[in-house]
Order: structure tokens, then sequence, then C-alpha cells
């Protein structure tokens, strides 16, 4: 995604530009995309229950203030086509602050902005609730895939990148200058922290894999996966609990990292989505043809692609 020409932009696997298109606003004649997640379930899963049953919106840490800015706009309803399948989670920084929904073929659905100041990262869980991280004010919103708030809670960070979820509702917060992966649930409460100083040194990015939002849950072990570019690009790979499992280093350290992604290809290269009765992953994960790709985009302009063993998923 490109934020001077505003363009999300899709490429292939080996690089190739398939096609963009243009990200407006009906609040300002300019819209700066700052981040953005990816929703490819068609449906939202019935029958799961973050554990914040007990803090609703009104006892909360939401905002009471009288300027609160309650923007919604619904564009049309993306449940009348079957073939609307994936969804891209835009976020707007400054001086529009937003959260918009589109079709990836960048059709938009809505958008809304509840007070937003300083949107820093977002991540969709995997019922459709959309995750939006603050940093200058240190405070994460969850919303409904509706568009509806849901809940609002600060953080004692000293500065939050980006955002991610697990299957299990825990949200992962990488603080650049405090060295590590803060554990929070969907109520606000702290469940502890990953990494440290020394070995996750201004960690810009983290990413759950496999996404929660997808059947690969069903068939792989998830991993949380943070990248840093502190004197040259670093990968450490932990489980949920906060075990190390894996770590890495490029020769070379990137001019700035921007965001990152986990791909998973099989056989013809192409990206999976493993369903549990049909994938031979499942059955046998060690096999060969399986890849684990991290893609990071850099301040040069460019993607980057880098291979990760295939034993992590297994």
């Amino acid at each position: 995604m490109t934020t001077k020409h505003f363009l999300p932009q899709f490429f292939s696997l080996t690089g190739r530009p398939l096609y963009s298109w243009k990200v407006t606003s009906d609040r300002s004649n300019t819209a700066y995309p700052n981040c953005l997640a990816v929703r490819t379930n068609p449906a939202l899963s019935p029958g799961t229950f973050p554990p914040w049953a007990q803090h609703t919106l009104t006892n909360s840490n939401w905002s009471e203030s009288s300027d609160q800015q309650m923007h919604w706009t619904s564009i049309t309803q993306e449940w009348n086509s079957v073939e609307v399948h994936t969804w891209l989670v835009v976020v707007l920084r400054k001086p529009c602050p937003a959260v918009q929904i589109y079709a990836v073929a960048g059709k938009r659905l809505r958008e809304f902005a509840y007070d937003l100041v300083s949107p820093k990262g977002v991540a969709v869980d995997r019922d459709g609730r959309i995750i939006v991280v603050e940093s200058h004010i240190m405070r994460i919103t969850i919303y409904s895939w509706d568009g509806a708030p849901l809940n609002r809670f600060h953080m004692q960070l000293d500065f939050p990148t980006s955002v991610a979820v697990d299957s299990s509702y825990r949200i992962y917060i990488t603080d650049n200058l405090g060295h590590r992966v803060a554990l929070y649930n969907y109520a606000g409460e702290p469940l502890g922290h990953m990494g440290a100083r020394g070995l996750t040194n201004y960690p810009v990015g983290v990413v759950v894999f496999p996404p929660p939002s997808t059947n690969c849950v069903q068939s792989m072990r998830e991993l949380v996966v943070v990248v840093d570019n502190h004197n040259r690009l670093n990968v450490t790979v932990f489980q949920p609990t906060g075990h190390l499992i894996y770590a890495m280093h490029s020769v070379t350290k990137h001019a700035q990292t921007y965001a990152i992604a986990i791909d998973t290809t099989f056989e013809d290269n192409a990206s999976v989505d493993f369903h549990p009765s049909r994938s031979e992953a499942r059955r046998n994960c060690r096999k060969t043809g399986i890849a684990v790709n991290l893609f990071l985009a850099s301040k040069d302009y460019h993607i980057y692609r880098y291979s990760l063993p295939g034993f992590l998923i297994c």
C-alpha cells in the first residue's frame, strides 16, 4: 500500500503487479492510508465470545467527552454477493483518521470514525472484530465488523507500533521503545509480555500466523512472529505462551520497515487457505513443498520476501 498516491497495490508472489485502486473518503479530499488488515472468511464464526462479557462499553475506559466524533457511512451491504469473500480494512491517518472497509476489488463498503487520533496499526479477529491501536495516546479501540465501537482502553506502553490478535482473543502489541510485545485481553487487562532488550530490540511489527480469520488455524499451530530492524533485520518466532522457538537475522539492515505479512505456499506456489478436510498439509505438514514466506515493505519502495523454515508450521 502506498500513502503518497493512496493506492492499495496487489502483487503476485513473484512480484508481478496485478491491480490497484484509489482510497477515497467522504470526509476529506485527501485520504492517507496508514495501515491495513485482511479478512478472508466469508461469514462470522458463531458461538465465540472474547473475555470481556463483564466489561461493557459503559463501564470501560471509553472517553465520555462531549466532542466525540461519531462519523459512520455505509455504502452497501457486502453480504448480497457470494463473490465477496475477502475484505480489506484500511485505516486512514490525519487529517481525517478513520476506518474503512473495502471489497478486495476496490468497492468501498463503509467508513467510520469515533474520535480516532493517531491510528498506527489494525488487526481483525476470527469473528470480524476490528482492533485499532493508537500510538501517541496509547489507546486500543475494538469495533464490530459493522463499525460499532465495542470497547476502548488505554495501555501502559512506551510507543506501540503494530497489533495482532490470535484465535484465543489475545491482543499482541509491539512496544517499540519498550523492546517487547505486550499482551492484553479484550477487557484491557494486561496478560504479560514476550521478548526483551537484546532479543526484540525496537520491534516494528507483529503477526500471528496462521491468521485467526482463516481455516489454517484448524490445521496448524499458531505462532507469533516479531520483526525488528535494529542494526539488521531480525525475525523472532514465539509460541503464544511466550516460548522462543526460532530466531533469524538478515545480512543487511533495511532503510526503514513499514509493514510485514506472512503467507504460506504449497506445491503449486499458490496461496493456500487450508481446509481441514482437504489439505494434505494437515496430515503431513513436514512434506516438501510447503513454504512460509515473510513479506516486508521498506522505505526504499521495495517489498522484500524472506523464507522461513517449513517446520515452523508443524
